[in-house]
């Protein structure tokens, strides 16, 4: 593959591709890259990769980069957040390979980036769900009284489903309904 069909290919892909130096700078960053960063082109190219990693993953980019560079690996892959120019949290999938083009003095990397920022929220409140379910089951099946497990398990949905339920009606200890 020449250096022209790779830049065709990286500059036409729909998820964020770019091409990083043994320095760990950008030497290219394709648009969908740009636009999931909120940058430009110019903004990107030239800029050390850790600037645009979130400081909590800062540690990746050490692991995964030392690692490809030394050639202990093709191929690495890392789930990776970055910060977006607005500030703005992106989650990604990383995956770095290297490449060897005959002109090029010193080996280089190729990123595929994968925005999975809209899946990790809807992983990570299926999470926060599953476990205020679990308390509540727990909760629930500590009740030893009969009569208070209907309004401990109402109380419960309650809590779990918060505003996406609020038709869900409270009961006073006597058993009438309090509020719908």
């Amino acid at each position: 593959v020449s250096a022209d069909q790779l830049r065709t290919v990286i500059d036409g892909s729909p998820i964020g591709m770019g091409i990083v130096g043994a320095d760990l700078h950008w030497t290219q960053a394709n648009p969908a890259l740009c636009a999931m960063l909120g940058l430009l082109p110019s903004d990107a190219v030239g800029r050390p990769v850790i600037e645009m990693v979130h400081p909590e993953d800062r540690g990746t980019v050490a692991r995964l980069e030392d690692l490809l560079f030394a050639g202990e690996a093709v191929v690495r892959s890392v789930k990776r957040r970055y910060v977006a120019a607005n500030d703005a949290v992106v989650w990604t999938n990383v995956t770095a390979r290297l490449i060897h083009e005959p002109e090029a003095s010193a080996p280089m990397a190729l990123f595929m980036i994968e925005d999975i920022t809209e899946r990790w929220h809807a992983e990570e409140q299926a999470r926060l769900t599953e476990e205020r379910f679990r308390h509540a089951t727990l909760a629930i099946s500590a009740i030893q009284d009969p009569a208070a497990v209907i309004p401990a398990v109402l109380r419960s949905a309650r809590e779990t489903l918060g505003s996406q339920c609020a038709a869900i009606a409270a009961y006073a200890e006597d058993g009438s309904v309090l509020q719908v």
